[in-house]
Parts: structure tokens; C-alpha cells; sequence
């Protein structure tokens, strides 16, 4: 059972979402250069703006939640926009 759900979380691209990752992300912060890196062990977010870096990962087991993807951008946002 564990192998099919690790299966699963494997087989989970970008485009398999209702929205588009990568224009999320850019809203999290539209000062700044986003660049997403979609690896093995998940996704990788880097945030370039004003000489400032944020970056965020999240696990490759989290992909298969939609909801915590927006989460965790939307906490990006909130942390740039401390900076």
C-alpha cells in the first residue's frame, strides 16, 4: 500500500493542477523574479527582487495537496513581505 501511494506522488507533475504553479507563485511577491524547479524531492521556489532572496521548498509527499501548495505561498507572501 505505502509503494502505490509513493507511486502516486511521483506521477504528480504541474500541470496536473487546476492552477498554474508557476503564476501563483509570481503573485506571491510581482516584484520580484520567480523561478520554480520542479525536482525529485518536490518543489523548488526561488524569489529574486530589490537585492532580497526568499526561497521555499516543499516535499515531494506535500505535491499531492493542492491546498497546501497555495498555503505555503501564501505564507511566502506574507514572509517577503516583512523583508
Amino acid at each position: 500500500m505505502m509503494n502505490l501511494a509513493k507511486d502516486m506522488i511521483m506521477r504528480i507533475k504541474p500541470q496536473d493542477f487546476k492552477f498554474d504553479v508557476l503564476t501563483v507563485a509570481g503573485y506571491a511577491n510581482p516584484k520580484a523574479k520567480t523561478h520554480f524547479a520542479p525536482s525529485a524531492s518536490g518543489f523548488n521556489f526561488k524569489w529574486e527582487w530589490e537585492g532580497k532572496i526568499y526561497e521555499l521548498h516543499i516535499e515531494q509527499e506535500k505535491l499531492q495537496y493542492p491546498d497546501f501548495i497555495l498555503e505555503r505561498l501564501f505564507d511566502a507572501a506574507i514572509e517577503m513581505a516583512k523583508k
